[in-house]
């Protein structure tokens, strides 16, 4: 279990120290060759293919392949085609340690405690922040107050709501969104009504024909 979560911050931190692949990166993948092919070595059967890549010229040189074939799962069905996670996990533990030796010098969860938004990100605060917005809005009664006690404006930011949203998003998306804050979402819901149409369907009438 330890080299597993091992790995798979080390796969997260790959991402993060060379995210436009511009010195090296890893690749896994299922591969199953075509039948009447000319099969490339290594590649004759179905399997499990981790391939380290860097950059080259016409294409990508390929630095590292090493192919894990499946095996007879632990319940016997020799129809199903199992990979043991526990070897799989070695295989590719052994394949970070030899060619991202810079990765493995970085210290532990640098990329976390960051300021940096998970790639994911865009994702909460551009289409799921509005869309619940959208939905929830016209179930929460809302006062208008005065800007500066000058302007008399809408309540277009009832606290519950934000509050709500909040909330829904770190339990439902906790991998993306845990770190959410209550002031992330008003940013958000106000980004979004500066170029919303006013007269849009919200509530209910989101589902309706």
């Amino acid at each position: 279990m330890l080299r597993h979560y091992f790995l798979q911050h080390f796969l997260y931190a790959i991402q993060d120290w060379d995210p436009r692949r511009e010195t090296r990166w890893l690749s896994i993948r299922l591969v199953t060759p075509p039948p009447d092919t000319e099969p490339v070595p290594g590649l004759e059967h179905r399997g499990r293919v981790l391939e380290v890549w860097a950059p080259g010229r016409p294409q990508p040189q390929l630095l590292d392949r090493v192919v894990m074939p499946p095996s007879p799962p632990p319940w016997g069905d020799s129809r199903v085609h199992y990979y043991d996670p526990v070897l799989s996990d070695r295989l590719t533990t052994e394949v970070l340690r030899q060619h991202f030796p810079e990765v493995m010098r970085r210290r532990i969860g640098q990329g976390w405690r960051s300021d940096r938004e998970p790639v994911g990100w865009p994702m909460v605060t551009q289409r799921t922040v509005p869309a619940l917005y959208d939905y929830l809005r016209p179930f929460y009664p809302v006062r208008s107050y005065r800007t500066g006690l000058r302007f008399l404006t809408r309540g277009d930011y009832p606290a519950q709501l934000l509050q709500d949203i909040t909330d829904i998003l770190r339990f439902e998306l906790p991998y993306l969104a845990a770190d959410l804050t209550v002031e992330r979402v008003q940013a958000a819901v106000q980004r979004f009504l500066r170029h919303a149409p006013t007269k849009r369907p919200m509530g209910p009438d989101l589902f309706r024909l």
